[in-house]
């Protein structure tokens, strides 16, 4: 399964605040250079700036932590009242594929949720995935000690069968074939003359 947008970068800059923002501010500039621009185009632009910048730092973190678990990096652009595009915001998608193994799940799971917090501010959608990789993760691991309980009850039922010398899980001809060696034994009669 995969789960795209482990964050939609909504808490630096919503979209439509910037954009209306954006178009009130380019309708009072006609573009032009910074020296030209008013001094709130040019707020405007910085906003973006940093809006961009933090959306770059904060994707770059999913993807670093998440490594293979994780897509590319893809994201959403506003147009500034310089007529440039800037970031403000942005998604990595991230597979929540269970391995082929209860142990293997956990690994994988343990990953997503690093990638998921790796930035310094998750998102609510960052937050949730990571959520949804805790529950897959807690599952695992009932597996896995599912598994390993299993495990030592069939090594002690084994122990005690070789104690024993009883085949605790003997097919009905191990089980013919060991009441036939461990039967009492015939007497033996000698006769002497």
């Amino acid at each position: 399964m995969k789960i795209t947008g482990i964050n939609t970068y909504q808490q630096f800059a919503s979209t439509s605040q910037m954009s209306a923002a954006t178009s009130s501010a380019t309708s009072k500039t006609a573009g032009g250079n910074d020296k030209e621009q008013s001094p709130e185009v040019q707020q405007q632009i910085q906003r973006l700036k940093a809006v961009e910048a933090k959306v770059k730092a904060h994707e770059a973190a999913h993807k670093a932590a998440g490594g293979a678990m994780t897509g590319a990096v893809t994201y959403q652009y506003t147009t500034g009242p310089d007529g440039k595009r800037y970031i403000t915001g942005g998604e990595v998608s991230i597979s929540l594929s269970r391995g082929s193994t209860p142990e293997q799940t956990v690994s994988n799971m343990e990953q997503v949720i690093r990638a998921a917090l790796a930035p310094a501010d998750p998102s609510p959608q960052d937050r949730a995935v990571a959520g949804q990789a805790t529950a897959i993760e807690q599952q695992a691991r009932q597996e896995e000690t599912a598994d390993k309980n299993k495990e030592t009850s069939e090594k002690k039922e084994q122990k005690a069968a070789t104690e024993t010398g009883s085949p605790k899980s003997a097919s009905p001809a191990q089980a013919a074939a060991y009441q036939k060696n461990t039967a009492a034994p015939e007497p033996v009669i000698s006769i002497f003359a």
